[in-house]
C-alpha cells in the first residue's frame, strides 16, 4: 500500500442550550481550509526510496490525507484538509532516470490524495445542500466509505501510476 486515508468523523458544534444563536445567512460554499505536510526521504534507488517512504511515512504509507468536516446548528460548514507527503532530500544525487520516475511518480500520488481530499469537500457541500438538516453525520460517514472504496479500487493509488518501477 502507498497510501492511508484518514478521514476523521464529523464533529457537530451546537449551542449548549439546544438551541442556535441568530445570525446571518449561512454562506451557501463550506470553508475550506488546506495544510500539506511534508516530510524527508534519503534514496538513490527504487528500493531505497520505497523503503524509506515506509519507514518515515505517515503510519508507514507514502501519503495520507485527512479530512474534518465540522458544522454549526446554523448550518454553518468547514472541511479542514491535511495532506502529507514525502520530500526527497538527496534527489540530486540521483540518476536522471530515477528523477523522472520519482516525478511521475509524485505527480500520481498527488492527483491519488487530491481526490480524497475532494470527497470532504463534497460531504461539506452535500450538507449545505441539505441546510444540515438530513442526518449530517450520515452524509460524511458516507464520503468516508467512498474514500475506502477509491483506495481499494486503485490499490491506494499503484493502478494509477504511484509506484516507482
Amino acid at each position: 500500500m502507498v497510501c492511508l486515508v484518514l478521514t476523521a468523523s464529523a464533529i457537530s458544534l451546537g449551542s449548549p442550550f439546544g438551541f442556535s444563536p441568530v445570525s446571518a445567512k449561512p454562506s451557501s460554499q463550506p470553508s475550506i481550509s488546506i495544510t500539506n505536510r511534508y516530510y524527508s526521504v534519503f534514496g538513490l534507488s527504487a528500493g531505497e526510496l520505497e523503503a524509506a517512504m515506509r519507514r518515515n511515512g505517515p503510519m508507514g504509507f507514502w501519503a495520507s490525507t485527512s479530512w474534518l468536516v465540522t458544522w454549526t446548528p446554523d448550518c454553518r460548514v468547514r472541511v479542514r484538509i491535511k495532506y502529507t507527503y514525502p520530500s526527497w532530500r538527496n534527489r540530486n544525487r540521483a540518476s536522471p532516470a530515477l528523477r523522472r520516475r520519482w516525478k511521475r511518480m509524485m505527480a500520481a500520488l498527488v492527483r491519488h490524495e487530491r481526490q480524497h481530499g475532494r470527497h470532504g469537500i463534497k460531504a461539506a457541500r452535500q450538507l449545505l445542500a441539505t441546510r444540515c438538516r438530513r442526518n449530517p453525520r450520515g452524509i460524511v460517514q458516507r464520503w468516508a466509505e467512498q474514500d475506502r472504496i477509491f483506495d481499494r479500487r486503485t490499490n491506494h493509488g499503484v493502478r494509477r501510476g504511484v509506484t516507482l518501477r
